[in-house]
C-alpha cells in the first residue's frame, strides 16, 4: 500500500512548490539514475508513483527523477531539484546534482 504522504508530497513539491525547479534531461531515467547515485554521498533513493525520489540521509526531499513520456520521440528524462532553503544541506546536495546534470540538460 503506497503511503498517503508519498503520493501527496512529491506533486506538491516539484510542480507547486517554489522551492524546487525542474530541466529536461537527455538521458533516460537509468542512466540519470546512475548518474545521481555516484554524484553525491549521503542520498537515498526509492521509486514512488511519481518517479524516482531521491533523498537525504535525514528524509529530506532533495530531487524526483521522472522517465519522459513513452511517447517522446527521443528518450529522456526530467529532474526537479530543490533550490530553498539555501542554507539546507539537501539544497546544497540538490544543487551538485543539477551541476553534475547539466551537461545532459536538453
Amino acid at each position: 500500500m503506497q503511503s498517503t504522504y508519498t503520493a501527496e508530497l512529491v506533486p506538491m513539491a516539484t510542480e507547486r512548490r517554489a522551492e524546487f525547479r525542474t530541466i529536461d534531461l537527455t538521458l533516460d531515467l537509468d542512466d540519470a539514475a546512475g548518474v545521481v547515485e555516484s554524484a553525491v554521498e549521503g542520498l537515498g533513493t526509492t521509486t514512488g508513483a511519481e518517479g524516482l525520489m531521491v533523498r537525504s540521509g535525514d528524509g529530506m526531499l532533495v530531487a524526483v527523477l521522472r522517465a519522459d513520456d513513452e511517447s517522446a520521440d527521443e528518450p529522456g528524462s526530467t529532474l526537479s531539484y530543490r533550490t530553498a532553503p539555501t542554507v539546507a544541506l539537501a539544497t546544497r546536495k540538490a544543487e551538485k546534482l543539477r551541476r553534475t546534470l547539466g551537461p545532459y540538460e536538453r
